[in-house]
């Protein structure tokens, strides 16, 4: 059976675009650059889930995780870590 993602599952909302992405725009050949300690707690993350389909060298051969898998990945370790997102805002008079 086929995982869902699981971002589809959960509200989203809005985030800024560095220059750093907007540099490294598709067709390019440009590449973002994370800290190697980033990418691999997002490929712990990411054997968690799917397993050890792939070590983190071979992912990096095959061009990485994109930007959107290792921000969603970290955020999955974090909550399964026992992090907790904060509360949305209430409105006035609720």
């Amino acid at each position: 059976m086929k995982k869902r993602n699981k971002i589809q599952d959960k509200p989203t909302g809005v985030v800024q675009v560095d220059s750093g992405i907007n540099e490294c725009v598709a067709g390019s050949g440009k590449r973002l650059r994370f800290s190697e300690n980033i990418l691999r707690l997002a490929q712990t993350e990411y054997d968690h889930q799917y397993g050890k389909r792939q070590d983190y060298e071979r992912m990096q051969e095959r061009s990485g995780l994109s930007v959107f898998e290792v921000v969603t990945l970290l955020a999955d370790y974090v909550e399964r870590l026992g992090g907790k997102p904060t509360a949305p805002r209430s409105e006035p008079g609720q």
